[in-house]
């Protein structure tokens, strides 16, 4: 026995399935940018935090100025972005916070990041890395 579709059938049963479809794909699109955005606010936390550190505080500001600058280009769907430097002792902790608004729902997400290090001394870097070339070449390094 055959199905018989009347006329319109088809037009009545894709006015279901297009707009969930449609719903879907624009979820996946806002949870990549939300990703995204969520990736470039960690990329930029580390980045200051080890910059910060680096400069031993003495320009903190300037540093955490120019990041978020350069986080702000950055960011797709991001806003409210906060970007803010403390230090306890030798303790540099930069902090990022930014909001992004879901268009279907009418809600903010939020995206908090935070990196730490110690404050960093060109010194040790040097020494440690001589030390590596030293053991893969040999103590015949002056």
């Amino acid at each position: 026995m055959k199905a018989e579709y009347k006329p319109g059938s088809f037009a009545i049963e894709a006015s279901f399935v297009v707009p969930m479809a449609l719903f879907a794909v624009l979820l996946v699109i806002d949870i990549g940018l939300y990703q995204y955005d969520r990736a470039v606010c960690t990329y930029a936390c580390y980045i200051g935090s080890r910059t910060v550190a680096a400069a031993g505080g003495r320009e903190a500001q300037a540093v955490i100025e120019e990041q978020k600058k350069q986080l702000q280009e950055q960011l797709v769907c991001a806003e409210d972005v906060e970007l803010r430097e403390t230090q306890d002792g030798e303790r540099y902790t930069v902090t990022v916070s930014a909001r992004m608004e879901i268009p279907f729902f009418g809600k903010k997400l939020s995206i908090h990041e935070e990196q730490w290090h110690y404050r960093l001394d060109h010194r040790d870097y040097i020494l440690r890395y001589a030390a590596v070339i030293r053991r893969l070449v040999g103590n015949n390094l002056e």
